[in-house]
């Protein structure tokens, strides 16, 4: 088979299959990101393997370097529009409010995963530095999949009220300390028990989002400046598209992952609203359409869900599980209690603190291909970001009534769709 054909098969087998199943998992109440990451476990060799392991080895155990590509850069641009999303000013608004749950949200999970790790890693990861693993863990328990929660919420026409609003904010401020803990666990599995190499490297990353933020910053801003005079809106977003590449490449040539390139860069123009709105209307729907089902199947393809049917790997997915939701929950439940929160809206506040989902599994990608978790771990912890996903929708329905009842919030207008003009970048 010529390899355009098999690619194009590739392809338009996995944009089709994420489509049919992101549609069904609409028509069952659920977030079409759930059917889309379904889809990518079926076309893995848990499912399309089983059952047609020759078809299967024909697209896609063969010639599959392209779509490991197009997955990283899928996994770059994604990760640029979730810093893209994070704006400063949003977080300085209602920080006071969210930053306990956020922190109840880190703490106990966090705990739960570390003693989990110490326990698991003579069975699971005997392989895997130490340190790394324990932080890792932590980590994968403590994340919450802001994307999906807000697709969620607005799915659930309840995304304006102050209680999803404070989840929201909470849920953010969690993932920006997780990803700088997986940056600290990445160094961790490079550096192993070298404490002068682990200062270094950590140094030589936080040396780079210094000099992205003092120096790439200006010089975007002018060259974003620079095209915008012309209203060529195109050549701004291949500006910021250059940013985000360049930047992953620099952070995966410093040994860190290229991901962690792409957060740079979007957090480096998360400032500019005007430029954020412009790359959504404009560049986020083809990511979507595209490289994000190439990256569920590129995940679904490294899950192999037959290595957990023994009874031994079942109880271990049973204990990360009760582990990953009774953190989570729990840990914003009292956390909101605390704060003088009512029952029923920390309930409410829990549920939509447990969502994993995307995030969870670009941690999960980062950990598996730095070599900080195994092949075992690296399945059982999909199958925990599906399930704590999957239960997020019909428990938040359950507090509809609740949620509705905390009063609305309502934000400025945002300005109407427009070309990038000169005078948004003074």
């Amino acid at each position: 088979m010529h390899p355009f054909t098999l690619f194009g098969l590739q392809v338009a087998l996995i944009v089709l299959c994420a489509q049919v199943f992101g549609l069904l998992a609409e028509r069952c109440g659920q977030s079409k990101v759930i059917g889309e990451l379904l889809g990518g476990i079926v076309l893995g060799p848990s499912v399309f393997g089983l059952f047609s392991p020759e078809y299967h080895g024909l697209l896609f155990q063969s010639a599959t370097a392209n779509l490991g590509m197009l997955s990283e850069l899928g996994l770059v641009l994604l990760m640029f529009q979730i810093g893209l999303d994070m704006d400063g000013k949003h977080f300085r608004l209602r920080l006071g409010q969210a930053a306990g749950v956020a922190l109840g949200g880190i703490l106990l999970p966090a705990l739960l995963g570390v003693a989990l790790a110490l326990w698991s890693k003579p069975y699971l990861a005997p392989q895997q530095p130490t340190a790394a693993y324990v932080v890792f863990l932590a980590i994968a328990l403590s994340v919450t999949a802001v994307p999906v929660l807000a697709r969620i919420l607005l799915d659930l026409d309840v995304a304006h009220h102050a209680l999803s609003r404070m989840a929201m904010l909470a849920a953010a401020l969690t993932d920006v300390l997780a990803w700088l803990l997986l940056a600290v666990a990445v160094v961790l599995a490079r550096s192993g028990s070298a404490l002068l190499e682990f200062l270094t490297q950590l140094g030589v990353l936080g040396g780079f989002t210094l000099a992205c933020y003092w120096l790439l910053r200006p010089l975007l801003r002018a060259l974003l400046r620079f095209t915008a005079r012309g209203q060529g809106h195109f050549t701004s977003l291949a500006v910021m598209l250059v940013a985000a590449l360049l930047c992953g490449l620099t952070t995966s040539q410093l040994g860190f992952h290229s991901a962690f390139g792409g957060l740079i860069a979007g957090l480096v123009l998360s400032s500019d609203r005007v430029l954020a709105e412009q790359w959504k209307r404009e560049v986020t729907g083809f990511v979507n359409l595209l490289l994000v089902p190439i990256f569920f199947a590129y995940v679904g393809a490294r899950t192999d869900l037959g290595a957990a049917a023994s009874w031994q790997m079942l109880a271990w997915l049973g204990l990360f599980l009760a582990a990953a939701v009774l953190g989570k929950f729990g840990g914003c439940y009292l956390a909101a209690r605390a704060a003088g929160t009512a029952h029923r809206p920390a309930c409410a506040i829990g549920v939509m603190m447990n969502t994993r989902g995307l995030v969870e599994l670009v941690v999960l990608t980062i950990g598996l291909q730095t070599g900080m978790i195994s092949q075992e771990v690296y399945s059982i912890l999909v199958v925990v970001a599906i399930v704590t996903t999957l239960m997020t929708v019909p428990l938040l329905r359950r507090q509809m009534d609740v949620i509705a009842e905390s009063p609305a919030v309502h934000e400025p207008e945002a300005a109407p769709p427009r070309a990038l003009a000169a005078d948004a970048y003074p």
